[in-house]
């Protein structure tokens, strides 16, 4: 697959955003737009061309077991 130059700028334009969300200590008007939007669009334009052989319950598997299963066990901590 060839790479779209349009969503690599936007992917830069996102991590930029982020950058600047975490440098911005008092503008508070400025780091609330750009937190309405910075992460979402970052995970949406890398999540594009996210790839996997799984099919959905073994997703849904690999997922609980990387992600939920730790996250509850250092809850209950």
């Amino acid at each position: 697959m060839k790479r779209n130059a349009l969503i690599d700028i936007a992917k830069g334009i996102g991590i930029i955003l982020v950058v600047l969300g975490h440098l911005d200590t008092n503008g508070q008007i400025s780091r609330e737009f750009i937190y309405s939007f910075h992460m979402p669009l970052f995970f949406f334009l890398s999540g594009i061309f996210a790839k996997t052989n799984l099919n959905f319950r073994q997703y849904l598997k690999k997922s609980f077991l990387s992600l939920y299963l730790p996250y509850f066990i250092f809850i209950i901590i």
